[in-house]
């Protein structure tokens, strides 16, 4: 019996090619042997094959020997296939796309980069730390899926001056999904479903959100840089402690979202929705761009302790919660604050030049060198707040003096244009 190992080596496949090539030589020498392997028996005469004249005659091809080479052969069949199933059954469970990209039950570390999935139903898939890198799932189902860890970047890093995408997500159900951690840096998500997708952690940094559906999305510590959020629906989303420099969320409806500690220095909100939105601890400046919110509706909007460093011009912060917020050197001329909360709040600087405070709680604000010329202060609160430098001038005029409460404020001396 001869012993070819060859490339296959001491594996499962070497096993069996031996255990193959073995029954293959016995049943071409019992069967199919050719009319020139014949000759006459000694004794009757008769022509026999060489296997079975040595089996007649006792030559070396005797019946007990070729048995024995079958068993032999068998055994390393059996051994090969022993060894093919606790392979499988063994192994990783794990499934991942053939080399034409076909999906199979289970995606767990699946290597789906650059795959054409359009329109592929992938709902309540497995694609916990799944490859997909510049893979095309254009109006895929993935609702209620698995993405945990998964990479959905760029397949190389960018090179200078050139900008790698992920993979494309456009209009995607990925509601319900968990991504958390997920890799999703320069993913195409225009008008994608994310409604409760819990994206905590998750790399969405120059990502396209344009139109997507956020509603009720955990994005807490997200990383949100440079990302395009424009029109963005985040009802009700928690972007607490997102790191958002330079995000891009004009015209996007933040309505009940929760910003705690949200780093959104540079961030573009303008025209956003930040109706009853909490902004407790949140950052917006100083940056390279600073912070827009013209325009926009922030009703009953909290941003307690909220650093905003920017331009807030004609913004309407209606009883917005500004407790303790940092505004100094910002940007509020014809702003909107009736009733607003600015409790503590430093404005050190801020120019709020024609600015409607009426209303609103000043108690112990800084209002240091600010500008309130022309500001409307009807029934404000200014008890213990610091107006040394600050300018007033036609202030009290529109409003009328005895109707501010300006009650242990102190720097009065100092005061511009204060009438008494």
């Amino acid at each position: 019996m001869r012993w070819k190992w060859g490339w296959v080596g001491f594996s499962p496949a070497g096993f069996y090619l031996e255990g193959f090539q073995s029954i293959l030589q016995w049943t071409i020498r019992a069967v199919w042997t050719s009319s020139r392997a014949w000759r006459p028996d000694a004794r009757s005469g008769r022509r026999h094959s060489w296997p079975e004249q040595d089996v007649n005659q006792g030559g070396p091809w005797c019946y007990a020997q070729r048995m024995n080479y079958m068993r032999i052969s068998s055994f390393h069949v059996l051994v090969a296939l022993s060894i093919a199933l606790y392979a499988i059954a063994s192994g990783p469970d794990r499934v991942h796309a053939d080399s034409d990209c076909t999906l199979n039950r289970n995606l767990v570390h699946a290597n789906l980069s650059r795959c054409d999935l359009r329109g592929a139903d992938l709902s309540g898939a497995n694609l916990t730390v799944a490859d997909l890198r510049e893979a095309d799932l254009t109006g895929a189902n993935l609702r209620g899926s698995k993405l945990r860890g998964a990479d959905l970047g760029p397949d190389e890093i960018c090179e200078a001056g050139k900008v790698n995408r992920g993979a494309n997500l456009s209009g995607a159900d990925l509601s319900g999904a968990d991504l958390s951690g997920a890799n999703m840096a320069s993913v195409n998500l225009k008008g994608a479903n994310l409604t409760g997708a819990d994206l905590t952690r998750a790399n969405l940094s120059h990502a396209d959100l344009t139109r997507a559906d956020l509603s009720g999305a955990n994005l807490e510590a997200a990383e949100l840089t440079k990302t395009q959020m424009y029109r963005a629906d985040l009802f009700g989303a928690n972007l607490t402690r997102v790191r958002a420099f330079k995000v891009r969320m004009g015209l996007a409806n933040l309505e009940n979202a929760d910003l705690t500690e949200a780093y959104l220095v540079g961030a573009d909100l303008v025209n956003a929705n930040l109706q009853r939105a909490t902004l407790a601890w949140a950052d917006l400046g100083p940056g390279s761009s600073r912070a827009s919110l013209t325009a926009n509706q922030t009703d009953k909007t909290s941003l307690t302790r909220a650093h905003v460093y920017g331009v807030l011009d004609g913004a309407d912060l209606s009883w917005a919660n500004l407790w303790h917020a940092k505004l100094l050197m910002t940007d509020l001329v014809g702003a909107v604050l009736i009733g607003a909360n600015l409790g503590e709040a430093n404005l050190d600087e801020a120019d709020l030049r024609r600015a409607n405070l009426m209303g609103a709680k000043l108690g112990d604000a800084n209002l240091t060198d600010a500008d309130l010329r022309e500001a409307n202060l009807n029934s404000a609160d200014l008890r213990g707040a610091n107006l040394t430098g600050a300018n007033l001038t036609d202030a009290f005029r529109r409003s009328g003096v005895n109707r501010a409460d300006i009650t242990g404020a102190t720097g009065l001396d100092r005061v511009k244009g204060l009438v008494d």
